[in-house]
């Protein structure tokens, strides 16, 4: 059994009721064990700032959690009928994102998980790529688009992805388990096709490295190429994935043409950092 755990941040929404799904989908395939985490925001119940210190704040948090407590605990109660093994949420009062990452940072979490629903406009998405949160997560970060199957997953990577880091996320997860896994390695134009013509040799070499790397383990892919184009037309070559696995550099990410693409595919994105 999985040693590993994975914290899903939660709302009284759809977004985190098929987030919960997903995650006990990817549990049951791999042993992971799951926690949910409710924050409420002070402003949720009209109050703008945290009154005092000592028992006067313990006393004024743990009222705000009982205010909130009633609608997680009917979100976390209903899908308790599909995953059994999903245990009581746990309840914070305070600012959403510095709680997460709190709850992360003491808690030693290999994996952060969220919902997100996909919509034709990627600037939900971009907006928690860039947030001060996913920039300091200490571990990698699902986010739950659609609620699909796992029995397809891909490793999208560009030609200076990180090719090491995003095979070895897919087999923290996912060694010995039964998945069907596709490489792909994007060679991204800007509007006037600058990127040239046919698979470049960098290309090629990132594909046979992590090749390698996953037959070492046992996890031999299914298939691989290259694909070349720009993101809103190379995001069809994702859709047919229970799961898109990629690696992102933190000190880079306004500048990466796989994070474009990541915010167009429908399916699931599971994001390793660098």
């Amino acid at each position: 059994m999985s040693t590993l755990k994975a914290l899903i941040a939660v709302k009284a929404d759809l977004a985190s009721s098929i987030a919960i799904r997903y995650a006990c989908q990817l549990a049951e395939l791999t042993g992971l064990r799951l926690q949910t985490l409710y924050v409420v925001k002070p402003d949720q119940q009209g109050h703008t700032h945290t009154p005092g210190t000592g028992w006067v704040r313990e006393t004024w948090e743990d009222a705000m959690v009982l205010k909130g407590r009633d609608s997680i605990a009917q979100l976390i109660q209903a899908e308790k009928i599909t995953c059994p093994g999903l245990g009581n949420p746990k309840m914070v009062a305070g600012k959403r994102d510095m709680e997460i990452l709190h709850e992360l940072q003491v808690s030693d979490y290999d994996l952060f998980t969220e919902g997100i629903l996909h919509a034709f406009e990627p600037a939900n998405f971009l907006k928690k790529v860039h947030s001060r949160l996913y920039r300091n997560l200490p571990c990698p970060v699902l986010m739950v688009k659609n609620l699909v199957g796992l029995e397809k997953g891909i490793l999208a990577l560009g030609e200076d992805s990180d090719m090491q880091s995003c095979v070895s996320v897919f087999l923290k997860l996912f060694e010995g388990v039964e998945v069907d896994l596709d490489i792909l390695c994007c060679r991204f134009q800007d509007t006037g096709g600058a990127a040239g013509r046919g698979p470049s040799s960098r290309s090629e070499a990132g594909l046979r490295a992590a090749e390698k790397m996953l037959s070492e383990k046992g996890c031999s892919p299914r298939a691989s190429r290259v694909v070349q184009g720009v993101s809103d037309s190379l995001d069809r070559s994702l859709r047919d994935y229970g799961l898109v696995l990629s690696s992102l550099s933190r000190e880079n990410i306004e500048k990466s043409p796989i994070v474009d693409l990541l915010s167009r595919t429908p399916s699931p994105v599971l994001i390793g950092w660098h």
